[in-house]
C-alpha cells in the first residue's frame, strides 16, 4: 500500500503554479481539520509553488496532516494515489485532472474556472462545485463529504458510471433515441474498438480504472475515433506507458 488507511483523505495531482490555487485547498483544509484530525491533503506535483505550500502548511500547523509527495509521472503510481484516496479536489484551473480521477472512480469537488468541469461533474451526483475562489465554499462542501463516507463512495460509483460509457459520448446522438440510450448498440460499439485497437480487457464492462495505463490511453482514443473526427490532435499519447502498447497506439 502507498499510503496508510484513512477514510478522510483528500488528494490535488498537479503543477504547483498559482492558477491551481492549492494554497485555497490548504486553507479550506485547515478550516475543517480540527473537526476532523484523522483527515489528510495528500499533493502530488512539483513547481514554484512548491516551497511556498509547505511554509503554508507548515505556519498553520498542518505539517502532519499534509503530504507532499513531490512529482509522479508513472501511471499506475498515480493511480494508487487515487485509489487510497476519498475525495478529488481542483480548487483552481485544471478540469482534465478531473477525468482521471473519475477514472478512478473518485468523487470531485471543484469550482467552474475554464466551464471545462461542467462537461465532467454533474452537481450532487458524483461531486460537488465550490464558488470560486471561497475558501469557506470550499471547507463547507468538503465538511459535507466528512460527514457523509458512505455518500462519497456513492458519487464514486457515478464517476466510474460516467468513465464506463466514456466510449460512446462522443456518438450518444447515433446510439439513442428520444433520449434513451440503446444499450446493445453502446455494448457493441464498445465490442469494435475493443478488437480494432487491441483493448486488453476481459470484458467491456471492466471498470477503465483497473485497466493498464496503455489500456487507460487506449479508452480515450477510442472515444474520439468512434465520434469519426476529422482530425485528432495528439500531446504525448504514449507517455508513461510500455513499449508494446506504445507500438499498438501508432
Amino acid at each position: 500500500s502507498i499510503l496508510p488507511p484513512c477514510d478522510r483523505r483528500l488528494l490535488h495531482i498537479g503543477r504547483l503554479v498559482k492558477w491551481k490555487r492549492v494554497d485555497l485547498l490548504i486553507e479550506a483544509f485547515r478550516k475543517v481539520a480540527a473537526d476532523y484530525p484523522e483527515a489528510e491533503l495528500v499533493i502530488v506535483g512539483d513547481g514554484p509553488e512548491l516551497d511556498n505550500l509547505r511554509q503554508q502548511a507548515n505556519d498553520l500547523q498542518l505539517t502532519d496532516s499534509i503530504r507532499f509527495i513531490g512529482a509522479v509521472y508513472d501511471p499506475k503510481t498515480l493511480g494508487a494515489y487515487m485509489n487510497e484516496s476519498s475525495i478529488y479536489v481542483l480548487a483552481g484551473m485544471g478540469g482534465l485532472s478531473i477525468n482521471d480521477a473519475m477514472t478512478y472512480g473518485m468523487p470531485v469537488l471543484c469550482a467552474v474556472c475554464d466551464s471545462t468541469e461542467r462537461d465532467l461533474v454533474m452537481e450532487g451526483k458524483n461531486g460537488y462545485f465550490f464558488k470560486d475562489g471561497d475558501a469557506d465554499s470550499l471547507a463547507d462542501r468538503i465538511r459535507e463529504m466528512f460527514e457523509s463516507p458512505e455518500r462519497c463512495k456513492e458519487m464514486g460509483k457515478e464517476s466510474e458510471r460516467m468513465i464506463r460509457e466514456n466510449i460512446n459520448m462522443p456518438i450518444y446522438p447515433r446510439i439513442s433515441k428520444v433520449s434513451v440510450i440503446d444499450e446493445k448498440q453502446e455494448k457493441k460499439n464498445a465490442e469494435q474498438y475493443r478488437e480494432e485497437i487491441t483493448i486488453k480487457t476481459p470484458s467491456v464492462e471492466q471498470l477503465v480504472k483497473n485497466l493498464s495505463g496503455g489500456n487507460q490511453q487506449k479508452v480515450i482514443l477510442a472515444k474520439w475515433l468512434a465520434a469519426d473526427s476529422e482530425l485528432l490532435i495528439f500531446d504525448e499519447p504514449t507517455r508513461g506507458i510500455d513499449v508494446g502498447a506504445k507500438q499498438e497506439i501508432y
